[in-house]
């Protein structure tokens, strides 16, 4: 099948970036080193997309949005991510699903920084909780989403390897329905003309236990980007491609796909 095409093509065109790993991973969590314990990095994206397609393969707004990541972690692996969904139309906002706040806080790091030794401790864990603000910005509980998750990777010399868990709550006397997210991610990022353009490509594999109401089933998904380097910290990243692929939800989700663009500063 055609759609389903378009998604392995990413799994083979993984392949093609198959040099030693860039410094960043196409999609995980960078962890800078910086000269104080609890001295930040992080980074500020702001992209604007033709629509808001959630992982899940969920179009939860068919219209253009700006989104709004700032991420700021410290040496010891501790982190918080702010994101932000807006309509580019403003007189929509807080109207739909298009406008959403989430929070997320977490820690990060080699196992081998929590003492485990040998092959584990060459694995990454990315743990903590995100608070998804929606569909009514401020309400604070009202049909909102508390969403645990835990997150491994192993770095081979050719690809990363994830497998994250993710349980979604809803809050108190919500219209939505709670579940669980199963995801396997391969992941590969390569860096090209002396670090002026970094490529990314990730391919997913993942199962919905009927989150938020929906139906069941498996969903494979992936996504591209191009990361041009600017001027100290910043960068330029067009385009982004993200594709779902829903295999046998029994609800309403297609094949759907989203393109974005837009500025990235580390710091």
């Amino acid at each position: 099948m055609k759609k389903t095409t378009i998604i392995a093509v990413l799994v083979a065109a993984i392949g093609m970036l198959s040099q030693p790993l860039a410094t960043a991973s196409a999609l995980g969590v960078t962890i800078d080193q910086p000269t104080s314990q609890w001295t930040p990095s992080g980074s500020v994206k702001v992209m604007f997309a033709d629509k808001y397609l959630a992982s899940c393969g969920a179009v939860f707004y068919n219209r253009p949005v700006m989104q709004v990541d700032i991420f700021v972690s410290v040496k010891n692996g501790l982190y918080l991510d702010l994101w932000n969904s807006t309509p580019i139309n403003l007189s929509l906002w807080d109207k739909n699903f298009g406008t959403e706040q989430d929070i997320s806080v977490g820690w990060a790091g080699k196992l081998s920084k929590l003492g485990v030794s040998g092959w584990p401790g060459s694995l990454t864990l990315d743990t903590g909780v995100n608070f998804w603000d929606e569909p009514s910005i401020g309400t604070f509980g009202k049909d909102d989403i508390l969403n645990e998750y835990i997150k491994v990777t192993k770095d081979f010399e050719w690809v990363s390897v994830s497998a994250k868990f993710e349980c979604a709550e809803v809050m108190p006397n919500s219209i939505y329905g709670g579940g669980q997210m199963y995801t396997l991610e391969v992941s590969k990022s390569k860096s090209f003309f002396n670090d002026m353009v970094l490529a990314g490509l990730s391919a997913d594999a993942m199962y919905d236990s009927g989150r938020f109401g929906a139906g069941n089933g498996f969903i494979v998904g992936g996504s591209g980007y191009l990361q041009w380097k600017l001027y100290k910290g910043f960068a330029l990243i067009l385009p982004q491609v993200n594709l779902t692929e829903p295999i046998n939800t029994r609800d309403s989700r297609k094949f759907s796909s989203a393109v974005s663009g837009g500025l990235k500063w580390r710091f």
